[in-house]
């Protein structure tokens, strides 16, 4: 008896632009868990009469809605599920702070009255964690500081919070005009107005920071500029034993979500669904919904 035309495995899935033809991400996807092409047709049945059974059957709509369980994060992935393309940073070797941003009220990011600005403390980068920070007033002239996550406190000089609170400092900061004022162990200065300090109790700024870094890359999700995008998917198959391999071409396809999950001391995955339309295929000009090609290979190596 001949091998059976069996499928085993999953390889890779490529993302392609279907305006020329060129792979949307600068190498494959190939920590992959699945891709299914899920493919349907209703079948309409005729019922009348006292009969059981149907008299007759023919075949109705036909639906299309795959999915891709994929376990990293490429940028391209993202823009193609998001519409949106990550900003992607240079190596940052003093690390960054954002600029600061007022959330409640105005008075604690202030030119002249308030924090006019934070920075990095020179010779003291390598203390400069990936955090995020609340500033809050606390008098006229000073300030508590708030850190969102201890993840990085280990970063350069070893950093703790107050007992019972997310504070960082035993007591709080004076905002002096003029002069930088360090957040002790966190590598960042706060610099004070030109004037007067002069803030209202309980006004807020914020601001993150990244510690040293050779890259880095954010996106903003649902954003009113993400721009949606169809494309085209190439999935090949493991390669069997006996040589022979698949690879399945999705002509015409709408990528939708991203969902991310995270689990305890787990790596973090996505099912990422796709519907398809009839279309011409880049590569071949056939027309249709997809292809799947197989060849068995009589090579060796």
């Amino acid at each position: 008896m001949s091998n059976q035309n069996s499928i085993f495995g999953v390889h890779s899935i490529t993302p392609y632009d279907l305006s020329n033809g060129k792979p949307l991400s600068a190498q494959p996807l190939k920590v992959v868990g699945t891709f299914t092409v899920g493919l349907t047709q209703e079948i309409i049945e005729l019922f009348g009469g006292s009969n059981f059974d149907a008299w007759d059957t023919e075949l109705g709509a036909r639906t299309f809605e795959g999915s891709m369980l994929l376990r990293e994060y490429p940028s391209a992935l993202i823009e193609v599920a998001t519409g949106q393309k990550p900003i992607e940073n240079s190596a940052e070797t003093s690390g960054s702070v954002s600029a600061l941003r007022n959330v409640n009220n105005t008075s604690v990011f202030e030119a002249v009255t308030g924090v006019a600005s934070v920075g990095i403390k020179v010779g003291s980068e390598i203390d400069v964690p990936f955090a995020t920070f609340t500033i809050e007033a606390v008098s006229a002239t000073t300030v508590d500081i708030y850190v969102h996550s201890d993840v990085d406190f280990a970063q350069g000089e070893d950093k703790f919070y107050q007992a019972g609170t997310q504070k960082i400092n035993s007591s709080p900061l004076t905002i002096t005009a003029a002069t930088a004022i360090e957040i002790p162990d966190f590598g960042i200065e706060l610099t004070g107005g030109s004037g007067t300090i002069a803030m209202e109790i309980g006004d807020t700024a914020v601001f993150t920071s990244r510690p040293i870094n050779t890259s880095s890359r954010i996106v903003n999700i649902g954003s009113a500029l993400s721009r949606p995008k169809n494309i085209g998917l190439l999935a090949y198959t493991q390669r069997k034993s006996d040589g022979s391999m698949y690879k399945i071409n999705i002509y015409n396809a709408l990528v939708g979500g991203l969902p991310i999950t995270l689990g305890e001391k787990a790596f973090s995955e996505a099912e990422l669904t796709f519907k398809a339309k009839r279309a011409t295929d880049t590569f071949t000009g056939s027309e249709g919904l997809y292809s799947l090609e197989q060849v068995i290979s009589s090579s060796a190596c």
